[in-house]
């Protein structure tokens, strides 16, 4: 019988894209560094594959039913001015304004 420990290579991918380091992942599966580097550099699915750090953003893009589902729609905060309430300004009063 083996006491060879078996690592099953899509959980490796997996913690590479999770963001954990070669060093990280030795550690978890107590083993050495240097000897995992060297099997994942001689294994098919794991060689050439990097650490992906995952990226943080303030924001999120959705699709337009999920806007609609979870914010009520936005009122109409343009009022309406009565002919009364508008001053009529001509262009020589405005421009005299801006110099």
């Amino acid at each position: 019988m083996s006491d060879k420990k078996k690592i099953v290579a899509e959980d490796i991918l997996e913690m590479l894209h999770n963001g954990k380091t070669r060093k990280e992942i030795a550690e978890h599966y107590d083993v050495p560094v240097t000897a995992l580097k060297t099997m994942m550099a001689k294994h098919p699915l794991l060689r050439n594959k990097k650490t992906i750090k995952p990226k943080k953003y303030d924001f999120e893009i959705v699709s337009e039913e999920e806007v609609s589902e979870t914010s009520p729609e936005p009122e109409n905060e343009v009022e309406s001015l009565s002919q009364e309430e508008v001053e009529e300004v001509s262009t020589e009063t405005v421009e005299q304004e801006w110099n």
